[in-house]
């Protein structure tokens, strides 16, 4: 028996209720389908190899032409079209073929290799399935195994919220500390305050007092010291104060203002929106060029009646119409 590609082991096995009838298919009419190699790899048919094994027949094996990117197509195109997998284990077994979107190749490949069948799932569900394979191997292998389904490992990957104590109940708390402990004043800081002067601001004396002239310097003009006039005050206009201290341009200059960055906020998000589309519509088209592109070159790869099957399988699952 041929070891089995490390790509191919990610799927599981039949069980072995179905191993053991297809080992006795084999044992009356033979193995129909040669089981693909390569590099002394078993990358296709590791079901039939152990059934030929317990049915005692000598398999049959075939080599497989191409690079390392050929058998990633190769063994995407066999497993996961050929089998009833959910969306989220599809895109896990994408994802650990493709564990760091190294899909597209690189070097003296420029072309992207891609499977048909993801088709059947978006972009947004690869991400998640690399997500869940970046946190641990064992959990994205569950996935692919249909032990788990991708929700369900993503959800419970969530942090557990922390739950916050309503602001009513945090004060009270507050509330009652401080009954407890009240602030003490020290008596004899409080004295030491209170014995000292307080600073009581020296205000102008009033414009409008009476002033007396000198007497020497009017002896001269009149025998008796007149009294100068008191000057008029000259009244100053009171200000009246605007309502909560601000003009009413003010006031309207700050609504304007307002209602122009709702509107710009506005605006913004719908550009952020129109981008998101077309940056969607832009990768939808191109996957659609890629997923072309890669359908013919499978087809050159695989025999008529290979490819017949495959189609056959794709329109049962909806994959193509």
């Amino acid at each position: 028996m041929k070891p089995i590609h490390p790509l191919a082991a990610l799927f599981p096995m039949l069980p072995d209720e179905d191993l053991n009838a297809l080992a006795g298919d084999i044992a009356v009419n033979g193995l129909r389908e040669p089981i693909r190699v390569w590099d002394d790899q078993v990358i296709d048919g590791q079901n039939r190899q152990e059934a030929c094994n317990r049915a005692g027949v000598d398999p049959k094996y075939r080599d497989f032409e191409g690079d390392e990117d050929d058998v990633k197509a190769f063994i995407i195109s066999k497993n996961v079209a050929r089998r009833h997998l959910t969306k989220g284990q599809q895109a896990m077994a994408y994802a650990l073929i493709y564990p760091d979107g190294d899909e597209r190749g690189r070097g003296k490949k420029g072309e992207t290799i891609k499977s048909a069948v993801t088709a059947g799932f978006s972009s947004r569900m690869l991400q998640k399935a690399r997500q869940v394979l970046s946190c641990s191997e064992d959990l994205a292998k569950d996935v692919l195994a249909g032990e788990a389904s991708l929700d369900e490992i993503l959800e419970a990957m969530k942090p557990q919220p922390k739950p916050e104590k309503h602001v009513n109940e945090r004060r009270r708390i507050v509330r009652e500390g401080q009954a407890k402990n009240p602030i003490e004043i020290n008596p004899a800081v409080a004295a030491e305050f209170s014995s000292r002067p307080k600073n009581t601001p020296e205000f102008p004396k009033p414009v409008n007092q009476v002033r007396t002239i000198n007497p020497a310097v009017t002896a001269g003009f009149s025998s008796k010291p007149e009294v100068a006039p008191a000057p008029v005050a000259t009244p100053v206009p009171s200000l009246q104060a605007k309502p909560n201290g601000q003009c009413f341009s003010c006031k309207r200059f700050e609504r304007e203002l307002a209602e122009a960055t709702a509107r710009l906020s506005k605006a913004e998000a719908s550009v952020e929106r129109l981008s998101k589309e077309s940056r969607e519509l832009n990768q939808q088209m191109k996957d659609d060029k890629e997923d072309a592109a890669l359908l013919n070159k499978i087809r050159g790869y695989l025999p008529a009646e290979d490819w017949n099957a495959l189609m056959e399988d794709m329109r049962d699952l909806g994959f193509v119409a």
